[in-house]
């Protein structure tokens, strides 16, 4: 009967209100550590993604900076920029510079009909 009364006990203090709220308390600690260590994973990945992009994208550019290096490494990659770059042309030769029309023609005015064109010249004078 002692041993049973000790166990109502143990079974009421357990079960007590102030021992539910401390773990109630703890739970809520744990979900709160839990989270964090969540939101840091996602935003490790998030800027490990980052990374990767800019990995990919400096490996493009240096395939095109080394290409274009092998190509200053030829005389007629050299003779190539310089021209570009400074508009320079060799001993007699000459240099043509096409240049775009900036001023597109105008569309064509819808044909007016008759009493337009009255109406027009009336209010012309």
């Amino acid at each position: 009967m002692l041993e049973f009364k000790q166990k109502q006990q143990f079974k009421r203090r357990l079960y007590s209100r102030s021992v539910l709220i401390v773990l109630v308390i703890i739970g809520l600690f744990f979900g709160q550590a839990t989270w964090g260590i969540y939101k840091k994973k996602h935003d490790s990945e998030l800027k490990a993604d980052q990374a990767i992009a800019e990995l990919k994208a400096l490996k493009e550019r240096q395939k095109e900076l080394s290409l274009d290096v092998q190509k200053l490494n030829t005389d007629r990659g050299v003779e190539e920029e310089i021209r570009d770059k400074f508009s320079v042309t060799k001993p007699n030769e000459h240099m043509v510079v096409i240049v775009d029309n900036k001023n597109t023609a105008l569309p064509p005015l819808p044909k007016q009909s008759f009493f337009q064109k009255i109406w027009s010249w009336i209010k012309s004078l």
